[in-house]
């Protein structure tokens, strides 16, 4: 059919085996594309039925998605079913629910991260549910029930891809006068887990352009990314491993590389318990006294690092304490607190 229709393509129809979609702004080219499609139809032989034909809508059910002039939305009816899904209990209803959520993935922002301990439940030899899959299962039920509407793509106007990385995966976004189009993000395996910033958004870049190729291939995208070195990829004499891959790839595509100024907070986690994320620190230039640099060790879930300007009284509590406190508080910040009080506090 995509052979029988191939100069419609892209243009006014999409084609999927035998369902085909005619799209237009006015009724009255619609009802010229029409024609033409049905006469390349007739004059192979094909034939449409009747029943099964819609004329002139404004919003269509078209392969599981509901496509209106507002953009592409996911189909209710299959929402309602990840909705009452119930936890899996076998590895065979667990691939159920990732084969229906990953067919509406390009909808969930991060969707491969989120589904990472859903992932690792697969490959063990028994089937394990613990904590971590299920709150994975619940996070990615919510992202599906709240999906974005997706602008439907305009090959008139560039897009612009987005992509970033962290420890855990990759994640893109392409879009078309600030309006998502679709979503896409991977896991990382242990080994690419490993590799340099740099290479991790290259990897990012990379896998966008494989996975939108067919959007890409005939129109200019303009490429945004945290790594600035990859604005200048082409000026770099040692090149090699996936920036040599992505130096080729990038050559089959009309694009610019720009720079994203990234956010100091975007890949910070947020702890759910104590002592699972700690930031460390050193204070020099001290006074010496056998030692002269303090190392500041905060658990960012229960404690915030401060240090306002003291005079000599308050050093001289802050010596006191430091030898009272170790004697009275338990290792386990859970089950004990402090409390001092502003008037010796300085």
């Amino acid at each position: 059919m995509n052979s029988v229709l191939a100069q419609f393509l892209r243009k006014f129809a999409l084609v999927f085996f035998d369902d085909i979609l005619i799209y237009i702004s006015t009724l009255l080219d619609h009802v010229k594309h029409l024609r033409s499609v049905l006469e390349v139809l007739r004059h192979n032989k094909l034939f449409a039925k009747m029943s099964k034909c819609s004329f002139a809508q404004q919003e269509i059910e078209y392969l599981g998605h509901i496509i209106s002039k507002e953009g592409v939305a996911t189909d209710p009816q299959k929402l309602d079913i990840i909705k009452q899904w119930p936890s899996p209990n076998t590895i065979t209803q667990l691939r159920a629910f990732l084969g229906l959520t990953g067919y509406y993935r390009r909808f969930v922002k991060c969707y491969g991260v989120i589904c990472r301990p859903l992932y690792d439940a697969q490959k063990k030899d028994a089937f394990t549910w613990f904590d971590q899959q299920e709150k994975a299962f619940q996070l990615l039920k919510q992202a599906m029930l709240q999906p974005p509407v997706l602008a439907l793509p305009d090959f008139s106007l560039p897009f612009v891809l987005e992509a970033d990385a962290s420890g855990q995966g990759i994640g893109t976004v392409l879009m078309q006068q600030g309006k998502p189009i679709a979503f896409y993000s991977k896991t990382l395996c242990k080994k690419a887990a490993t590799m340099s910033t740099y290479d991790k958004e290259a990897v990012a870049i990379l896998e966008a352009l494989k996975k939108w190729k067919h959007y890409l291939a005939s129109s200019s995208v303009i490429i945004r990314t945290d790594q600035q070195s990859l604005k200048y990829i082409h000026e770099q004499r040692l090149i090699d491993g996936i920036q040599h891959k992505l130096l080729i790839k990038l050559l089959g595509f009309n694009y610019v590389v720009e720079y994203k100024v990234a956010d100091a907070l975007c890949r910070l986690p947020v702890p759910d318990m104590a002592w699972t994320h700690i930031s460390m620190d050193f204070v020099e230039g001290l006074p010496k006294s056998n030692k002269d640099v303090i190392l500041v060790v905060v658990d960012r879930f229960t404690n915030t690092a401060y240090h306002p300007e003291t005079n000599g009284q308050t050093e001289r509590v802050n010596q006191c304490l430091q030898h009272f406190l170790p004697h009275i508080i338990k290792f386990d910040s859970l089950s004990s607190f402090v409390w001092i009080s502003p008037s010796i506090s300085g």
